[in-house]
C-alpha cells in the first residue's frame, strides 16, 4: 500500500493492486483525490504557454486591443476548459484569478498593485471566477429547464 493511501484502503482489478495516487487525469483535467476538486496548475501552466506565445509573436509595439482579443479566444479556453463542472478550492479560484488579471496588468503594463476592474470593463470582459459562477448557473438553469421539460 502507498504511504499516502488512506488507510486500510486496498483496491485490486481483476487480482491486480490498483495504486493509489494523489490526481487522476480525466478528459484533460486533474482531478485531487482527497477533495475531488480540480487542480488548475496545469491549466495555469498551459495557459501561460499560450499567452507568452502570443505576446512573443505580437512584439513590443503590439496593439493592445488585438491582445486582448487573442487572449479571449486561445488561452481562456484553455484556462477554464471544462470549467462548467468543476469543483475548486477558494485557493484555486483565486490562482485562475490571478493569472487572468495578470495577463491585463501585463498587456497594459500596469502596476501589480493596480486593480485589473477597469481595464475587464474597458475590455468588455469579467474576471475568471465571474466567468466561472456565470458559466456555471447558466449549465444548472440548462439543466433545470430540461427536468421540468422532460
Amino acid at each position: 500500500m502507498d504511504a499516502a493511501s488512506p488507510t486500510g484502503f486496498v483496491l485490486k482489478l481483476n487480482e491486480a493492486h490498483v495504486p493509489y495516487v494523489d490526481k487522476v487525469k480525466y478528459l484533460g483535467i486533474y482531478i485531487k483525490s482527497r477533495t475531488n476538486c480540480v487542480d488548475p496548475s496545469g491549466a495555469l501552466r498551459s495557459f501561460f504557454g499560450c499567452f507568452d506565445n502570443i505576446l512573443a509573436v505580437l512584439g513590443y509595439g503590439r496593439d493592445d486591443m488585438l491582445a486582448v482579443h487573442l487572449v479571449k479566444t486561445y488561452c481562456l479556453p484553455i484556462l477554464l476548459y471544462g470549467y462548467e463542472i468543476w469543483s475548486m478550492s477558494s485557493s484555486d479560484k483565486h490562482k485562475v484569478d490571478v493569472a487572468w488579471n495578470n495577463c491585463f496588468r501585463k498587456i497594459f503594463n500596469a502596476c501589480w498593485r493596480e486593480s485589473v476592474k477597469p481595464l475587464l470593463f474597458y475590455c468588455n470582459t469579467m474576471s475568471a471566477s465571474a466567468r466561472y459562477s456565470w458559466k456555471k448557473e447558466k449549465l444548472l438553469s440548462i439543466i433545470r429547464f430540461y427536468e421540468v421539460a422532460i
